[in-house]
């Protein structure tokens, strides 16, 4: 219960974290694009309320891109293999961007749109594409580094129990010659001393 709990909160938390990164850089995309071009049409808050959904909806997608990469890469190693995979997301992912876009930029930018869905979604593609590429990258990086960190604590883990394990060796040697010792000190001692060697016995 407890992990599920603590699953849960590291989950929402690298959540929130993606969304503030992707509003972060569409919000410093709109400001650029405010700045170089200041006789646009459509009124800034707009622009700012278009990469703020924008923003939302790839903290959105990352989170659903990194969680299958990461299904992915627990049934695969083959690159070809996870590249098939990852098709299909990447056309969700363009048309879940080109639909949320054509309705942002129509309800907060009041454009009206020029050229129809599909041409829109081709126009934007290779956009779209680096994004969910850059998003891959940065799940499996993460993915690398926790096998890392795995494998570091394993290593402590295996470096803790050799050390016992020859701390136990040698207290097994330790103890045969401990008890030599003594019996051979009794056995010297019953004949020059024998009362000296019942005290010791």
């Amino acid at each position: 219960m407890i992990t599920e709990q603590s699953a849960l909160i590291r989950s929402v938390k690298s959540t929130t974290l993606l969304i503030g990164a992707w509003v972060s850089f569409f919000v410093l995309q709109s400001v650029m694009s405010v700045a170089l071009s200041p006789r646009r049409t459509a009124s800034r808050t707009g622009i700012l309320e278009l990469e703020l959904v924008l923003g939302v909806v790839w903290g959105l997608l990352s989170s659903i891109i990194i969680a299958w990469h990461q299904r992915l890469r627990a049934s695969t190693t083959n690159l070809f293999g996870l590249m098939a995979a990852h098709l299909p997301l990447v056309l969700i992912a363009a048309v879940i961007d080109c639909a949320v876009a054509r309705v942002a930029l129509r309800e907060f930018a009041h454009q009206t749109q020029l050229i129809p869905f599909w041409a829109m979604l081709v126009l934007y593609a290779d956009l779209d594409v680096a994004s969910y590429a850059i998003i891959v990258a940065g799940a499996e990086l993460l993915l690398v580094r926790r096998a890392i960190v795995e494998r570091q604590q394993q290593a402590a883990r295996l470096e803790a129990s050799l050390g016992r394990a020859r701390l136990d060796y040698l207290e097994a040697q330790l103890q045969p010659h401990f008890l030599f010792n003594s019996l051979g000190a009794v056995s010297e001692l019953a004949y020059d001393s024998p009362l000296t060697a019942s005290r010791v016995m």
